[in-house]
């Protein structure tokens, strides 16, 4: 049994924005993007920082995949008694149904993620915004439906009321920070477009849109925060999760004969 499942949150809460970072400081360091504020994925798409912030975003893919899955069977194995005793209710059955629905997404949005991290916005830009997208909301949506679902399942262990109104709240933040994102990224760079032939990951303060940009270069980064900050509020209800795995024993008089 093994009931380590509790650092998914943690890694999940620290991994993406420190991975992140150190693209960032590489990317400024070498000056392929301005230092205040870039959008993310520009402090991903020149090499050899590139090569970095692909590598981090797939590992994080695959931390986000399991704790899905883990975050799925947590809630599945919560109303396993019941169905076998043949006492599933209609609100239960909706509620492992938004279960699966929710699992479906968000491995969709982690899908997305990989694509960005794949695909980066210099070598095939419609890939990477479709990936973005799916990324941002999709995961959007996953975590919205985490945060209902918490509330449908109060006896679950480790869940406490202060979680859930916090997962609220950061569903909430994290929705008008989305809004606000693509809203003044639309302005930005029909402001910035529209005034000659200016490298957009050079962006400053005398270049035109800049402050419409840095609106939605800061509300990308406070995104990823309040996503970090999401995970991190399963910590205690994971602590209480246990995987078994299950051992395939050889055949003892196979492994003899083979010998």
């Amino acid at each position: 049994m093994v009931n380590k499942v509790c650092i998914l949150p943690f890694l999940l809460a620290v991994f993406l924005p420190v991975s992140f970072l150190i693209t960032y400081a590489v990317a400024v360091k070498l000056g392929h993007v301005y230092a205040a504020f870039p959008y993310i994925s520009d402090t991903g798409s020149l090499p050899p920082e590139s090569c970095i912030f692909g590598q981090f975003v797939n590992i994080y893919a695959v931390i986000a995949a399991l704790f899905m899955f883990v975050r799925y069977s947590q809630i599945r194995e919560h109303y396993r008694p019941v169905e076998e005793l043949g006492g599933v209710t209609p609100s239960r059955r909706r509620k492992l149904l938004a279960n699966k629905v929710a699992l479906v997404i968000g491995l969709l949005g982690d899908l997305g993620a990989s694509m960005v991290g794949n695909f980066q916005e210099d070598a095939v830009i419609e890939a990477h915004v479709v990936g973005a997208f799916m990324a941002f909301g999709l995961g959007g949506i996953y975590v919205w439906m985490q945060s209902v679902i918490s509330y449908g399942v109060t006896s679950l262990n480790g869940t406490t009321k202060c979680c859930r109104h916090i997962r609220i709240v950061l569903c909430s933040t994290y929705t008008v920070l989305f809004i606000l994102m693509i809203t003044f990224t639309t302005i930005s760079m029909r402001l910035f477009k529209g005034k000659g032939n200016r490298n957009p990951k050079m962006w400053k303060p005398d270049d035109p849109g800049y402050d419409e940009h840095l609106v939605a270069t800061i509300t990308e980064w406070l995104m990823v925060v309040m996503l970090s900050l999401f995970f991190a509020t399963f910590y205690k209800e994971f602590k209480q999760v246990g995987v078994k795995a299950k051992v395939i024993q050889k055949n003892q008089v196979g492994v003899n004969e083979s010998v």
